[in-house]
């Protein structure tokens, strides 16, 4: 699948608002990407909606990272290192493309690029959203501890806390 054909979809909703959202931006940014290829547009715009795509995603990475060591993601470490690779791997990419300096090279480049972030949206982030979706995110949250009569009536890891607890993460 390609960003072309990448639509937002419940299947790709963590229930998360901050993660989804950055999600749904990353989809609108590696979209205005393929359009700029396909369209044949010059290699300054081509390479601006690159650089576009990638701010957003490096700092997505950074927030999601932070996100999910604070909910406890038992797997945090093992995503976090799947970050540093798909960094790298741009570097190289990047670093290969500006030795060329070419409308092909740079074409090549983006294309692996957002290909490689694809992918990471569709399988890597796909292992933590059960996860994810299986927390109810506070503010969401209906009830109060005045209201809760028993305990299990709140949801399970929900951040941390419980009635009569107070969650020290902050």
């Amino acid at each position: 699948m390609d960003s072309f054909t990448l639509q937002w979809s419940e299947e790709l909703d963590s229930r998360w608002p901050e993660i989804d959202e950055e999600h749904r931006h990353f989809i609108v940014l590696a979209k205005g990407l393929m359009k700029s290829i396909v369209d044949r547009t010059e290699l300054p715009e081509i390479r601006k909606n690159l650089q576009l795509l990638l701010k957003a995603s490096l700092l997505h990475f950074e927030h999601e990272e932070t996100f999910l060591r604070g909910q406890g993601y038992p797997e945090f470490a093992l995503h976090a290192l799947k970050h540093r690779s798909i960094s790298q791997r741009i570097d190289e990419i990047l670093e290969s493309a500006h030795d060329h300096e070419t409308m092909y090279q740079w074409i090549d480049a983006a294309l692996s690029i957002e290909k490689m972030l694809v992918e990471h949206l569709l399988l890597a982030d796909s292992i933590y959203r059960p996860y994810l979706r299986a927390l109810v995110p506070l503010s969401e949250f209906r009830g109060s501890c005045d209201t809760v009569t028993n305990q299990s009536e709140w949801p399970a890891m929900a951040q941390g806390e419980r009635c009569g607890e107070r969650s020290n993460q902050e």
